[in-house]
């Protein structure tokens, strides 16, 4: 059948114009036509904005991410008691920037300091890597909106012990109270001197990462990097070690009575266990716990499979990162805060690459949870966290590792491992007058 000409008269009735079979196609065809044309026309405005139309406003992702860091400087018993309270939104870009650029001038003498040695390790440290990889022409969406502070703490306090407490009021003096910030400490007690002497209530605007065990991040702390020690195990995972359970260090005031209480006590609950289980599988030749305190401590920590990482001064552990730096599964041991970094996390320790237990339960859970995992025989636990400590050791134990979750949890918080807890109450957690833990009355 023909098309209709352009002189074809439509709708007149006449047959010489069309046949009667031609009417409904005719029909259709122009509906469809319509229907295309306008949805067309409605895909066309949805896509075109209209000029008199207003545009969605654009949020700007600091401000989102000043109402992150707003929530971790919160849970903080020092905002209490701080003169001022939290800025609620944060300055005009161009403000912020001039600000971070004068504070960075203004530091710059504390960031002319050598590393501190310590334990025969003589950096660098986490506080100058943290200067090292972020100071000093990164620009202020590398920290979310946060101003850095880029001072060496510990090196200024092992330099100027008798006048670090007046050089860190002179760096508080130099920061605003409707604006942010962030630092990184390494220091048992934060950036304070020693008991705080409530300057923390001047700085409650400082989100502190804190590797030492008194700010709002933990972060791990790292004393150098060890090489991973070769694989105890034969066929299993968890077998052929000298030792099942051992501690490599010394019996100083925070550890004493742990260890000439408590271990014994652990030997012995561990003792049963341990034998049944290496008879059949060989978990450790050596059989329950042992101790060490030398300059072999590396080899110690290699032969043996759980080490135990107690806090020292601080709330962390140097033994713990190096644990996990070995190959070996670390147990730390805590009292009134556990400070473990990446919470939650296939990289924590708490649960997913080790353990965590406060002194005061150590007893019981050797004589529990452990003893009973190993008569059983179920093995499959301590096999799992090795495999994921394995994972992990490079990304979020080493120097580099660390510098790289900081950089993720500054620029978008919710990417990285790294995570926000409540601020202690006390630098320490230790009454410096009772050669105790403040255990009691901190919980």
């Amino acid at each position: 059948m023909q098309a209709p000409s352009s002189s074809t008269r439509v709708g007149t009735g006449s047959r010489s114009a069309r046949s009667p079979s031609s009417t409904p196609l005719l029909v259709l065809v122009l509906l469809a036509a319509a229907v295309l044309a306008t949805q067309g026309a409605r895909t066309r405005s949805a896509a075109v904005p209209e000029v008199t139309a207003a545009a969605p406003a654009l949020v700007d992702p600091l401000s989102t991410l000043f109402r992150h860091w707003t929530r971790c400087l919160t849970d903080s018993p020092w905002l209490d008691r701080a003169a001022r309270a939290l800025p609620t939104s944060p300055l005009p870009r161009e403000e912020l920037r001039a600000h971070y650029a004068e504070l960075t001038n203004a530091t710059r003498g504390y960031r002319a300091l050598p590393a501190h040695a310590y334990a025969k390790y003589k950096g660098p440290w986490i506080e100058n890597h943290w200067i090292r990889e972020f100071c000093c022409d990164q620009p202020l969406d590398a920290f979310g909106g946060l101003v850095p502070i880029f001072v060496q703490w510990v090196d200024l306090f092992v330099r100027h012990p008798t006048s670090y407490r007046d050089e860190v009021e002179r760096v508080l003096a130099m920061l605003r109270a409707d604006v942010l910030y962030v630092t990184v400490s390494q220091s048992d007690e934060g950036i304070y001197p020693r008991g705080g002497d409530g300057l923390e209530a001047r700085a409650v605007n400082v989100l502190v990462l804190s590797a030492g065990g008194y700010g709002h991040v933990p972060l791990p702390l790292i004393k150098g990097e060890l090489a991973r020690a070769a694989d105890a195990g034969r066929d299993d995972a968890v077998a052929g070690y000298p030792h099942f359970m051992g501690f490599a260090g010394s019996a100083h005031r925070m550890r004493r009575r742990w260890i000439e209480e408590d271990l014994p006590r652990a030997r012995a609950a561990l003792r049963d266990a341990v034998g049944q289980v290496a008879n059949g599988t060989a978990v450790a030749q050596g059989g329950d716990v042992a101790t060490y305190h030398g300059p072999d401590w590396r080899r110690f920590m290699s032969d043996t499979l759980l080490n135990l990482a107690p806090r020292g001064f601080g709330r962390s552990s140097f033994r713990l990162a190096e644990s996990v730096q070995l190959g070996r599964l670390p147990v730390y041991l805590y009292d009134d805060v556990a400070w473990v970094p990446y919470r939650g996390s296939r990289a924590c320790v708490a649960a997913s690459i080790g353990f965590s237990v406060r002194f005061d339960e150590f007893v019981a859970w050797c004589n529990g949870t452990l003893a009973r995992a190993l008569r059983a025989q179920d093995l499959s636990s301590l096999r799992g966290k090795l495999a994921r400590l394995r994972a992990a050791r490079d990304s979020h134990y080493t120097y580099a590792g660390v510098v790289r979750e900081v950089r993720r949890f500054l620029q978008d918080p919710l990417s990285s491992d790294l995570r926000c807890e409540a601020h202690p109450a006390h630098p320490t957690g230790w009454d410096e007058s009772a050669g105790a833990p403040l255990v009691r009355a901190l919980l």
